[in-house]
């Protein structure tokens, strides 16, 4: 249990700050914290040209940078 609370705490975390940051509906961050987790932190080409292709470059960069601080140190099992 305590290891599914410090996930849902990192994951509130990179949602708040991406949140912050860039304006968009809650399921498109979501999304892209999903992706960008499943893809070891990066957001793949094809995702940000297709389903995120309203993000420039460099809040591409900016939103990748906030996930990888959100689950530094978080281990998959």
């Amino acid at each position: 249990m305590p290891r599914e609370i410090d996930y849902l705490r990192r994951h509130d975390e990179a949602l708040r700050r991406i949140m912050d940051t860039i304006e968009m509906p809650d399921r498109m961050a979501e999304n892209l914290v999903l992706h960008i987790r499943k893809n070891n932190g990066t957001l793949g080409r094809k995702r940000h040209e297709n389903e995120f292709a309203k993000l420039t470059d460099s809040k591409v960069v900016s939103v990748q940078e906030i996930v990888r601080e959100a689950f530094d140190g978080y281990a998959e099992p």
